[in-house]
């Protein structure tokens, strides 16, 4: 009966670290895919304190990109996306150096981001509080831009006609509006029904997806 009783003895201890082996592979694997997952959201949260110019590349540069409106958000930082930095500088009071630090940084924070753009005419959207959204309209085209807000319960409509090259904020609350986009529309010149036709690049939102405008 000896050898029976330590054989049975040996097979149980077996069984236990193959199951402690188990659940520390599961452990592992999720660290795993949860530092996968999260490092990037980890990254561009940090990117407010990073410096990024012409020839730099990565997750940085790519939320400049997406921040900006009006590039190809490939994360490599080259003549195209310097030339847009140095004008959004120019026109926001900054010196358009190209360079994108924390002062760069602190006026995209301001705005939010971009949800809309045509022909140099870019839309910018951030969460003021649950009932006021703030919405920026960067003119860069030397000519009149204007936008279109359309939310579930109305339409918001504005022009911006009083000055080029500058970015103008416009402040938006209601009690009956949903605040989440059915459509946004941006363009440049004479407003018509192919408002939305020719807008280059819009982004529909909700407004829990906005940023809180710094």
């Amino acid at each position: 009966m000896k050898p029976t009783t330590t054989t049975a003895k040996r097979t149980s201890i077996i069984r236990r670290l193959a199951v402690v082996a188990a659940g520390l592979a599961v452990a592992v694997s999720s660290t795993v895919a949860v530092t996968v997952a999260t490092a990037p959201e980890a990254e561009a949260a940090s990117c407010s304190t990073t410096t990024v110019k012409y020839g730099s590349r990565g997750t940085c540069v790519k939320e400049l990109q997406k921040r900006l409106g009006g590039l190809k958000a490939d994360g490599v930082f080259g003549a195209g996306t310097r030339n847009r930095v140095r004008a959004f500088q120019a026109d926001t009071g900054l010196s358009a150096d190209g360079v994108v630090g924390r002062k760069t940084w602190a006026k995209l924070n301001r705005f939010g981001t971009a949800i809309g753009w045509v022909r140099g005419a870019t839309l910018y959207v951030c969460r003021r509080s649950s009932t006021h959204l703030y919405f920026s309209l960067w003119n860069n085209t030397g000519k009149t831009a204007a936008w279109e807000y359309r939310f579930a319960g109305g339409v918001f409509h504005t022009l911006n006609g009083t000055r080029t090259n500058t970015v103008k904020r416009f402040s938006f609350g209601s009690t009956r509006a949903s605040f989440d986009s059915r459509k946004v529309g941006v363009w440049v010149g004479t407003v018509s029904r192919d408002t939305y036709r020719s807008t280059t690049k819009v982004r529909d939102f909700r407004r829990s997806s906005l940023r809180t405008c710094a």
